[in-house]
């Protein structure tokens, strides 16, 4: 079979951009609603145990003076555990980070030019590392003075061999992350 394909390579590279550029939309979109329903799930759970924590301390209430002692200990092992969980989930709630905020942040520095390849996160060291493609060293100059400007990363640290390079520059950088618990 003859594949004909009418368009010039501009017109293809065009394409390939916009096809890319809704793609990478698209995950975040993903990783958006993902992240909210984490969030609504958490809520939803730690609401469910203060619900139930609450019913439990109405029955021990009302049963402390009728039941024998050894039923007592049963209701108070009850209510030890659910407090251990209701402090587990809050303890979960404490640590979470919400990771939509900082990639729509993230997304805005983005310039025109440069196409990301990785970003990794990583909460426990803080430690962000971003690499990818800048069409040209003016891109890539735009997108290093954009994350130093954020507010949500420091320390930015980029190798020498970032702008050797005046096209076509696969680049690294790396970066310690500030974020709001």
């Amino acid at each position: 079979m003859i594949t004909l394909n009418l368009l010039s390579p501009q017109k293809k590279k065009e394409f390939q951009k916009k096809f890319n550029f809704i793609l990478v939309q698209r995950c975040f979109l993903i990783i958006i609603i993902f992240l909210s329903f984490t969030s609504l799930l958490f809520f939803g759970a730690k609401l469910y145990q203060g619900n139930r924590l609450d019913k439990l301390k109405k029955e021990v209430e009302q049963t402390t003076l009728t039941l024998p002692s050894g039923e007592n200990v049963t209701i108070s092992k009850d209510v030890q555990d659910i407090n251990y969980e209701l402090s587990y989930l809050n303890n979960l709630q404490k640590n979470y980070i919400k990771w939509s905020d900082f990639l729509i942040d993230f997304n805005i520095t983005v310039p025109s030019g440069i196409t990301l390849s990785s970003l990794s996160l990583d909460q426990k060291t803080s430690l962000v590392l971003i690499s990818g493609k800048a069409k040209l060293r003016d891109n890539l100059v735009a997108f290093q003075n954009n994350l130093k400007n954020t507010s949500f990363l420091s320390e930015l640290e980029s190798p020498i061999s970032n702008i050797l390079k005046k096209e076509d520059i696969d680049f690294s950088f790396q970066a310690k992350l500030k974020f709001e618990k």
